[in-house]
């Protein structure tokens, strides 16, 4: 029989590649050389968060977010709460592949119709998220590997154009303003892990929520801190503070020799892989609620027309890169409901439901 169990350590792999996936797409906004503050208070900002989230999936072995809603929160409440979520799934999918797309339309494909390259990107997110999770656990461990090893080469690679004076003055731009870019990254980083409950129905027995958040929240944090450190110490605070793929920039700027050239190349893909590793998560995630709402036991009927949808919300969002950075200042304020309340509710009724059982229990 095909084992579909997924491993505390495969969970903690897909978090992590949620949580670097968009960030390493997105500029520094207007604070450049502070942005390795931001990303510090991203990561305090998320502790509360994920302590919750994991808390929720320690309470509820064996279940994925969708059960977990209508378990704890009652059937009427929980089908709405599923259909918000599978929404939330399915737009930050889209959302996912349109900063992709905007990422391979600009570097080298600028006359290629986007349309293709979003189809080509959700058909293949779409085919891992019609596997299982133990296939995209292990497909996450690969693909974090390859993307540490990348970033090991390209952090050698890039010594000799560091420059640490390109870090001052620290804190130029202010707290106030590098708190806001903090929760704006950590909306976009970290709060989006809420879907990976949804894996944790089809958790081995031995999972342990906390370890698999802790490793998947902890390891990208460092992943991204190295990151806009060498984006900022190699591009300089100018060039940090405008250029919109600054990942990609710095890759072709430490290319020394014939050895490693066109190394930005080898970046590019492995963004991409781990762009469709995070669409894979939310149309699964989303297939897995609308399923819930129809009743449905098979998920693999429902990844096609989810994906479809994808590629419909994608294209109808937003027609370039500019109005994508826009969005994001809303978007912090978007994904409170999802992110907080919804998951808080979740885990009120959750230790309310414990703590009457061991009532129950007592009497």
């Amino acid at each position: 029989m095909q084992n579909t169990a997924i491993s505390s350590r495969n969970i903690g792999c897909l978090i992590a590649l949620s949580s670097i996936s968009s960030l390493l797409m997105t500029g520094s906004g207007k604070i450049g050389q502070d942005m390795w503050l931001a990303v510090i208070a991203a990561t305090v900002f998320a502790v509360p968060l994920v302590l919750m989230y994991a808390r929720i999936a320690k309470l509820n072995p064996g279940l994925n977010l969708y059960e977990m809603a209508c378990q704890n929160l009652g059937n009427a409440a929980g089908s709405i709460i599923t259909a918000l979520l599978s929404w939330f799934a399915l737009h930050i999918s889209a959302l996912v592949t349109q900063n992709f797309t905007e990422f391979v339309v600009t570097i080298s494909l600028e006359n290629t119709p986007k349309v293709f390259i979003i189809m080509g990107m959700i058909a293949v997110g779409g085919f891992l998220a019609g596997t299982n999770f133990n296939v995209m656990g292990r497909w996450s461990v690969i693909i974090l590997i390859i993307v540490s090893g990348n970033l090991f080469v390209t952090l050698l690679l890039s010594l000799p154009s560091v420059n640490f004076s390109n870090l001052k003055p620290v804190m130029e731009h202010g707290l106030p303003e590098i708190l806001s870019t903090g929760f704006s990254f950590g909306a976009i980083a970290f709060a989006e892990t809420v879907l990976a409950l949804v894996a944790f129905g089809s958790a081995e027995e031995k999972a342990r929520p906390y370890k698999a958040y802790a490793f998947g929240i902890g390891y990208s944090a460092v992943m991204l801190l190295s990151v806009v450190m060498r984006n900022a110490t190699v591009l300089g605070r100018e060039m940090a503070a405008t250029t919109v793929f600054p990942t990609y920039v710095t890759a072709r700027i430490v290319s020394p020799s014939a050895f490693v050239e066109h190394i930005e190349s080898i970046v590019s893909l492995n963004l991409i892989l781990i762009g469709i590793t995070k669409v894979s998560i939310c149309i699964r995630a989303s297939a897995m609620g609308v399923a819930k709402l129809l009743r449905m036991a098979d998920i693999k009927k429902l990844i096609v027309p989810v994906s479809l949808l994808s590629v419909a919300v994608c294209v109808a969002s937003f027609s370039n890169m500019k109005e994508l950075i826009l969005f994001v200042d809303a978007y912090r304020f978007y994904v409170i409901p999802f992110t907080i309340i919804i998951p808080a509710a979740i885990w009120t009724g959750s230790e309310w439901r414990k703590r009457n059982k061991k009532k129950n229990g007592m009497t």
